[in-house]
């Protein structure tokens, strides 16, 4: 009777531990698509006289910016631009921090490559699955605002666009 109980008692224990295995294995198996290459953001350039603006594009459907916020360089202070009347100084330098997250079921390659404005980033850092990136601009009269500049803002992103487009249809 006793090596029946003992041998019950295994077979339970021996039931109960593959039993929680198969759920290890149930929660993790999940695909996780990865996304790499170089991920663009496009955001409006400082100008002096202006306010500052949070409106931007990505180049992507697979992650979303979380986080932006203005910063005047020189005195480290966050911009706020609906609860203010400031405005950018000529000759002024300001940064944008942008922290984008990957939408579920993705995730960042540890190698990913950020561009702000087709720029290389001042800073990058990975937390908990996002990226922030941080851009210094500087601030002169009018700059961005020539014909050709938005010229060349509106062709990129039509580009942009038309690659995505031809990448979802040929499956790259």
């Amino acid at each position: 009777m006793k090596t029946t109980k003992k041998i019950l008692a295994i077979l339970i224990s021996v039931i109960m531990v593959f039993g929680a295995m198969s759920l290890a294995v149930s929660a993790e198996d999940n695909t996780v698509y990865i996304i790499s290459g170089t991920v663009d953001v496009t955001i409006n350039t400082p100008i002096a006289g202006e306010k500052p603006s949070i409106d931007f594009t990505t180049d992507g459907k697979n992650y979303t910016v979380t986080a932006f916020t203005w910063y005047d360089k020189n005195t480290g202070a966050i911009l706020d631009p609906a609860g203010t009347d400031f405005v950018y100084a000529d000759g002024g330098e300001y940064t944008a921090k942008i922290t984008l997250t990957p939408n579920e079921d993705y995730a960042f390659a540890d190698d990913i490559n950020v561009t702000i404005n087709e720029n290389a980033p001042t800073t990058m850092r990975f937390k908990d699955g996002s990226v922030t990136v941080e851009y210094t601009f500087s601030c002169d009269k009018g700059a961005g605002h020539s014909f050709l500049s938005g010229v060349k803002t509106v062709l990129l992103t039509i580009l942009r666009v038309l690659r995505d487009l031809i990448s979802n249809i040929i499956g790259f």
